[in-house]
């Protein structure tokens, strides 16, 4: 019972004085949402899960981070590891990733050692922001572009997982391109494939093809055939 209690007062410790180094001299962070989600590859909505500082640091961490939603990026792991997280040398701003504290949306890079790896990532040089019901629900509605994606190994529903985003009105398109120009194209239909050197175009931006154009060579030559045809009897 005393490890234990040993264990959780070290713990606690540490999480206090890394907050107190980051308080002491990191600058705040004013940079707007739309701006961070504009410079930044990935945006995830979800909890840390653990920190743990790196050896010889007393403010640069390394953090368990539990996706529940992917707001800006392609899809990614649902348990990943943020490295070089906190005050990190040559960056301006400091994460805190405060365990227990509840949800965050971050903004990350692709960790360049790891660079195809679904599950490892650093933040980019913004702090994360604690989500604050109708504070951040704001932000998130007059953000254009966001998505909404379930990470890799999520069971959950994205109306459950996923805070609503880019509501507003001027997120909505009104304009929709809906001609399709095709050059030199290849259409699949009845399970052949078909080519066509002419631009095809669809209002409805379907793929059409010119069968009017074929059936009027199949009858230019049948036409030829039969005349053809015709003299070669007159002569016999």
């Amino acid at each position: 019972m005393f490890g234990i209690n040993t264990i959780l007062l070290v713990t606690i410790f540490s999480i206090c004085h890394v907050q107190s180094m980051l308080d002491e001299n990191c600058p705040v962070d004013n940079v707007d949402f739309e701006t961070k989600v504009a410079n930044s590859s990935i945006v995830v909505y979800g909890k840390a899960t653990e920190t743990k500082l790196y050896d010889g640091s007393d403010s640069t961490f390394f953090v368990k981070f539990r996706v529940d939603c992917i707001l800006k990026g392609p899809v990614i792991n649902h348990l990943i590891n943020i490295t070089k997280a906190g005050r990190v040398e040559n960056k301006t701003y400091c994460q805190s990733f405060s365990v227990g504290r509840g949800h965050v949306i971050t903004f990350l890079e692709p960790d360049p050692l790891h660079f195809n790896d679904s599950k490892s990532f650093i933040p980019t040089d913004f702090v994360e922001i604690q989500f604050q019901d109708n504070v951040t629900n704001e932000l998130l509605a007059n953000t254009c572009n966001l998505h909404q994606l379930l990470p890799f190994q999520s069971t959950a529903s994205i109306a459950d997982a996923c805070p609503i985003v880019s509501t507003e009105s001027k997120c909505i398109h009104t304009t929709m391109k809906t001609d399709l120009e095709l050059t030199s194209s290849s259409v699949l239909i009845s399970g052949k494939y078909h080519h066509g050197s002419e631009d095809i175009r669809s209002k409805s931006g379907t793929i059409q093809v010119d069968v009017d154009t074929k059936n009027g060579v199949n009858r230019l030559n049948i036409s030829i055939l039969l005349i053809l045809m015709t003299v070669f009897v007159r002569l016999y």
